[in-house]
C-alpha cells in the first residue's frame, strides 16, 4: 500500500519528517506566542522543545533517525528536512529581539542559540540512552532557569 502513495523510501521518509516538523513547529510556535515577554518566550521555546519529546517520543525518535540518515548520506533527498530539524534561526531571532528589547544581554546570539539547542538535544539524547530514566520535565525546568540566568539583564 505504501508503494502506491510513495515512489520510494526517500519520499516516504521526507513526508514523515515534514509531518513531524510541521506538527512540532505548530506546538512550539503556539507556546512561544502565548508569552508576553522575551524571557517567557525563551522559556516556552525550551520547555516546548522538550514537551514534544515527552508527548511524541516516537516522532522524536523517527526525526532523529531521518536526520542521521541524511547526515550519513544513507538516503538522498532529506537534506532540507535535516536542515529544518537542526535549524536555530528561530531561536537566534528570539534572542536578538530580546536583546533589542533590553531583556537579554548576550554578545553573540548565534553562539547562545547553539548552546541552548545543544543542551536540549543532549538532555533528550541522555534520556534515550538511559531508556527513559531521565525526568525530562524536571530537566526542562532546570534548562529554562539556567539559560534565563545566563542571558537576562542584570
Amino acid at each position: 500500500m505504501i508503494s502506491y502513495y510513495f515512489s520510494g523510501k526517500p519520499e516516504l521518509f521526507r513526508e514523515v519528517g515534514q509531518t513531524i516538523l510541521t506538527e512540532a513547529g505548530a506546538a512550539i510556535e503556539a507556546s512561544i506566542a502565548a508569552e508576553m515577554t522575551y524571557r517567557g518566550k525563551l522559556g516556552a521555546y525550551i520547555a516546548s522543545q522538550v514537551a514534544v519529546v515527552i508527548r511524541r517520543p516516537l516522532y522524536a525518535q523517527a526525526l532523529a533517525e531521518i536526520v542521521a540518515m541524511a547526515q550519513a548520506r544513507q538516503v538522498d533527498g532529506l537534506d532540507d528536512i535535516a536542515r529544518s530539524a537542526l535549524s536555530i534561526e528561530c531561536l537566534v531571532n528570539l534572542l536578538e529581539q530580546g536583546c533589542r528589547a533590553g531583556e537579554f544581554h548576550t554578545s553573540d546570539s548565534h553562539l547562545m542559540a547553539l548552546a541552548i539547542r545543544g543542551a536540549i538535544d543532549n538532555v533528550v539524547r541522555h534520556h534515550h540512552l538511559r531508556d527513559g530514566d531521565v525526568d525530562l520535565e524536571r530537566c526542562a525546568r532546570q534548562l529554562v532557569d539556567l539559560f534565563d540566568r545566563c542571558i537576562t539583564s542584570v
